[in-house]
């Protein structure tokens, strides 16, 4: 069933969920439910993913609209966080406790997610580059198996970044099927397909850096050839690769942009609404619907219903409160990812690394997308923060300590 899992989160919503829900049924049955359940209390994020929901169901009680049902239609909605991540980390704590990594489920797991997401990155190369959309609306974008670009590109963030992990940290090694070095390679490389191939612009930006900051953490050094080798890349891609300059090109004339002239459009409302309702926002449920014809895309939507930037949308929705708790959570998350990334064990340290390039990378996609409410983006992005199995101080490393040690390695 995780396995099912790992392999739905790449394609299908629906399945996702029947997988999920399948899980929890199976955790609440186990004979061993208790020490499950109390393996919660471990949780690094449990208790600021508890403040945000505090924070959007006091939107839902106390804005404008409020009420007790809008207060239980808050909480409904953030079904996505709490089943995923609750579900996910009492599994991956029992199986921590119970067996090494490459004995138990977590690395068939990732082994799995991380093949799936180079299926999904190769297929996303050829939608874009033959336009071939058997599946969806023909975007300029790829899609991958999903429904639209920004989904696609949010889970390519996910899933190249942790992929980019494992290969930087060496814990490739322990995951089956994945174990040889240029197999894994190809790996890391076809992810990363996917997310260039995605064609969004905010995932570009959020991916560049990203990058340079995994550079800078395994050394100065690494950054500024980071720089070279994204500099001489993108000049590559600006020449041989069309959609490049069909995505980049109208930024030179912003103003006749249809993507910059809407969000500045809606940031505006979205900033309004803020400050008229600055305690709690409109309510996590109300942000109002906007007619922008020239930002609809016929046949699959009517309307834009948020405010194409995480950071606005949680600040009109949910106010001071909401904004705050959320910033919490998102810095959290990334503090614990680098603490687990600097610990001594490779796998473990290599999930802190791989989620700490990607929710860099979906915080600056974020400043200019809404990728924090995209429902498939949520489970695969809360089921893999569930591998954050606990804070784990920073790892002391023996080759700095002690120069001969040091001497003996080289």
């Amino acid at each position: 069933m995780v396995l099912a899992l790992t392999v739905c989160l790449c394609f299908t919503q629906t399945g996702s969920w029947i997988c999920l829900i399948g899980l929890l049924l199976v955790a609440l049955v186990d004979k061993a439910r208790l020490e499950r359940f109390v393996a919660l209390k471990t949780a690094p994020l449990l208790l600021p993913i508890a403040l945000y929901a505090l924070a959007v169901v006091a939107s839902g009680l106390f804005a404008p609209s409020g009420s007790f049902s809008e207060g239980w239609k808050a909480f409904v909605s953030l079904r996505g966080i709490l089943v995923a991540y609750l579900v996910a980390y009492q599994l991956f704590a029992y199986d921590q406790r119970s067996s090494s990594p490459a004995s138990g489920r977590t690395a068939p797991a990732l082994s799995c997610l991380l093949l799936c997401g180079a299926v999904s990155g190769v297929f996303g190369l050829i939608q874009q580059v033959f336009n071939f959309h058997p599946f969806t609306y023909p975007f300029l974008q790829a899609t991958g198996f999903l429904n639209e670009p920004m989904s696609f590109a949010g889970l390519m963030q996910l899933t190249s970044f942790l992929a980019l992990g494992f290969l930087v940290q060496g814990g490739y090694k322990q995951l089956p099927l994945l174990a040889g070095k240029y197999s894994f390679i190809a790996v890391v490389l076809a992810n990363f397909l996917g997310l260039v191939f995605a064609s969004e612009r905010s995932a570009w930006l959020g991916m560049i850096f990203a990058l340079l900051s995994v550079c800078f953490y395994i050394s100065p050094r690494r950054f500024l050839e980071g720089i070279v080798a994204l500099s001489l890349l993108a000049t590559l891609a600006w020449f041989t690769v069309p959609v490049v300059q069909t995505r980049l090109s109208p930024l030179l004339n912003a103003q006749s942009d249809v993507g910059v002239s809407a969000r500045v459009s809606i940031w505006s409302k979205a900033w309004h609404l803020f400050e008229e309702h600055p305690l709690v926002g409109v309510g996590v449920l109300h942000f109002p619907r906007i007619d922008l014809p020239e930002a609809i895309v016929p046949g699959h939507s009517k309307d834009l219903n948020h405010a194409h930037s995480n950071y606005l949308q949680i600040l009109s929705t949910t106010g001071i409160f909401g904004f705050a708790s959320f910033l919490v959570l998102l810095a959290t998350t990334l503090l614990t990812s680098y603490r687990q990334a600097r610990q001594a064990d490779k796998f473990y340290g290599s999930i802190g690394l791989g989620l700490l390039g990607a929710m860099l990378s979906l915080s600056v996609a974020g400043l200019f997308e809404y990728n924090f409410g995209s429902g498939q983006v949520k489970l695969i992005q809360w089921f893999l923060l569930a591998l954050l199995l606990r804070p784990i101080p920073e790892a002391k490393r023996e080759d700095q300590a002690n120069p001969l040690i040091d001497s003996a390695k080289q």
